[in-house]
């Protein structure tokens, strides 16, 4: 039968080919660094709970939320810190402040980047 020899030396095409992963891809699936792997199912896991009962702009906003909660709680932490060590570090977004450079100065920028501790609360909270 024709078909039979032209088979042994057919490349196959498998909808998953781990030859052609990227090797930080690669880790992941194969969970070599478990700590890693685990906090990409449980966001990816968490992601898909998120868009099966909201919308995309609410998972958007709230994750947007969150990392303006973060960053200020971050912020309170190292004045915190500097206050109880009395060193005078600055502010803890100073290296990030003029990378890369800012555009014309808006009142969001100046709400969402914690230059003005009040101004973001403010604007987080509503």
């Amino acid at each position: 039968m024709p078909g039979l020899a032209d088979d042994a030396n057919a490349i196959t095409y498998a909808w998953f080919d781990p030859q052609r992963l990227h090797p930080a891809v690669e880790s992941l699936v194969y969970w070599r660094c478990a700590a890693r792997s685990g906090a990409a199912l449980g966001t990816g896991l968490v992601l898909l709970v998120a868009l099966a009962s909201c919308s995309v702009v609410s998972v958007l906003a709230y994750a947007a939320l969150l990392a303006l909660s973060a960053a200020v709680a971050f912020r309170i932490y190292k004045n915190i810190l500097q206050a109880v060590q009395k060193t005078n570090d600055g502010h803890p977004f100073n290296a990030r402040k003029h990378w890369p450079p800012p555009p014309p100065h808006t009142s969001m920028q100046h709400c969402t980047s914690c230059a003005d501790l009040v101004d973001s609360l403010k604007f987080g909270v509503g």
